[in-house]
C-alpha cells in the first residue's frame, strides 16, 4: 500500500470513534482527523433510547472519551462542520464552510438519518424522532410532560419508547404498517412474544395501521388519523419508521451506491482510496453470503478495528458474527447471527416463559439464535457460529 500520512474520517459515531482510537492503538503516526456535524464529543447512542430516555444516564456520561483523549492521541476534532463534497482527483473533502481538509485515506462513516412521516401534519409540534442526543433531550421532555402518546412504528426504537413511556404510566397505543413488530429483524415467534409482552404492561397496539394524516390545534399535535378512517388523541408523537443511510456525498462524487454505499470485504469502496463502515456501508456477509447493511455497535466497531488493522499491517477481508440487543421493561433480547430466510428452527426452553432461545437453521447449517434473557446462550451462540465462519473460511481457503 502507498504510504499514507494523512486519513480523514467523515463521521462522529462509533465507527468514526472506534476507527481513530484502533488506528492509534496500532501506532499509526500520520494525522487523523473527524467531521463531525454535531456538537458534542462523540458520544454512545444505544443508550438514547434506553437509559438515558429513562432518565438513569445523563449526557455528560455518555461521551466515549473526555476532550484531553484527542489531544494526547493527537486526534483532530472538526465538530459542528458539515462535508458537503469529496473532490476525489485532489483527494479533499470540502467543507459547508468552503474549508478543504486533503486525504490519503478517506474514510465514509457517515451512519444513517431517521426515515421521516411524508403525511398532512408530521411537521406539527410533538411529533418527535430519535437517531441523536438533541432528539433524545427533546423526547424526553415531551414525554415527561405528555399523557397519551402514540407511537408510530413497531421496530426496536418504537417499542423500547413505547416500553418507557408505558412503565411511566402513560397511555400509549402503537401504530406498525405491517402485519408484525419487529418484521425487518426478528422471527414471526419473537414477534407475537414481544406482542404479547407490550400488551401484558397496557400498551394497545394496532398492526397494518397506515396514517393519513396528524392533525393539531395551535400548532401543537392532537390526532391521528388512520387511512381506515380511526382517529386517535395524542398529546406526544415518538415515531420510528428506519432509517435512510447518509450516502449522498457518497453517490455525488461517483461512488457505487445501493441502499448504502458499497464496499468489498476490506471495506473498500468502488474508490481504491475510499472506504465506507458501519450503518452506511453495504458489504459482502460472510454470514449470508449477500451484500448487506447492518445497523449495530457491533459492526461499527468490528468494520472499523479490521480497517484499522488493514491501513497498519494490511488488508485482511471482514468476517465477524453480527449481534444485536434490545431491552424492553425487565426483557433484554439479543440475536446473535441472521435469521432470514431459515428452514428450520428449536426452541430451546419454554416460549411461553420469560427466557429462552430459539435456533434457526438454513440447509441444515446454523445461521442464527435469538435469546429472550439467555445472556449465556447468547455468548454461545455467538462463539458456535464465529468457529462456523473460520471453518468455511479454511474450507473456502482449501478449495481455491
Amino acid at each position: 500500500m502507498t504510504e499514507i500520512s494523512r486519513i480523514v474520517i467523515i463521521g462522529g459515531g462509533q465507527a468514526a470513534l472506534q476507527l481513530a482510537v484502533s488506528l492509534r492503538a496500532k501506532r499509526f503516526a500520520g494525522s487523523v482527523t473527524l467531521i463531525g456535524d454535531e456538537a458534542y464529543l462523540p458520544y454512545m447512542r444505544p443508550p438514547l433510547s434506553k437509559g438515558f430516555l429513562k432518565g438513569h444516564t445523563q449526557a455528560q456520561d455518555l461521551a466515549f472519551r473526555p476532550a484531553a483523549f484527542y489531544v494526547e492521541e493527537d486526534i483532530s476534532l472538526a465538530l459542528c462542520k458539515r462535508a458537503t463534497f469529496v473532490d476525489r482527483v485532489a483527494k479533499s473533502v470540502v467543507l459547508t464552510s468552503g474549508e478543504m481538509i486533503p486525504y490519503d485515506v478517506l474514510v465514509f462513516a457517515t451512519g444513517a438519518r431517521v426515515r421521516r412521516l411524508q403525511c398532512s401534519g408530521s411537521d406539527l409540534d410533538g411529533v418527535m424522532y430519535l437517531r441523536n442526543l438533541d432528539d433524545a433531550c427533546a423526547l424526553h421532555e415531551k414525554l415527561r410532560d405528555a399523557d397519551k402518546i402514540i407511537v408510530i412504528g413497531g421496530g426496536f426504537i418504537g417499542l423500547e419508547v413505547a416500553a418507557i413511556a408505558a412503565k411511566d404510566g402513560k397511555k400509549v397505543k402503537v401504530l406498525e404498517a405491517s402485519d408484525r413488530l419487529m418484521g425487518r429483524a426478528v422471527s414471526r415467534d419473537i414477534s407475537e412474544w414481544f406482542l404479547t409482552l407490550h400488551k401484558q404492561h397496557g400498551v394497545d397496539i394496532e398492526l397494518g395501521s397506515g396514517i393519513k394524516e396528524i392533525r393539531g390545534q395551535n400548532g401543537r399535535v392532537s390526532t391521528v388519523r388512520l387511512v381506515t378512517g380511526s382517529e386517535w388523541e395524542a398529546d406526544a408523537i415518538a415515531v420510528g419508521i428506519g432509517v435512510i443511510p447518509n450516502s449522498d456525498i457518497a453517490s455525488d462524487c461517483g461512488l457505487i451506491v445501493n441502499d448504502g454505499i458499497v464496499v468489498n470485504e476490506n471495506p473498500q469502496t468502488s474508490d481504491p482510496n475510499i472506504y465506507a463502515i458501519g450503518d452506511c456501508a453495504r458489504f459482502p456477509c460472510a454470514l449470508n453470503n449477500e451484500l448487506t447493511r447492518l445497523e449495530s455497535v457491533q459492526n461499527a466497531v468490528d468494520q472499523a478495528k479490521l480497517l484499522a488493522d488493514s491501513i497498519v499491517d494490511g488488508r485482511r477481508p471482514y468476517k465477524c458474527v453480527p449481534w444485536f440487543w434490545t431491552e424492553q421493561y425487565d426483557v433484554k433480547f439479543q440475536m446473535a447471527g441472521l435469521s432470514s430466510g431459515h428452514d428450520e428452527k428449536r426452541i430451546v426452553g419454554d416460549l411461553s416463559s420469560s427466557a429462552f432461545s430459539i435456533e434457526y437453521a438454513k440447509a441444515g447449517r446454523l445461521i442464527a439464535v435469538d435469546s429472550i434473557n439467555r445472556p449465556a446462550d447468547h455468548l454461545r451462540a455467538r462463539r458456535k457460529l464465529a468457529d462456523e465462519l473460520i471453518a468455511s473460511s479454511r474450507s473456502q481457503f482449501s478449495s481455491a
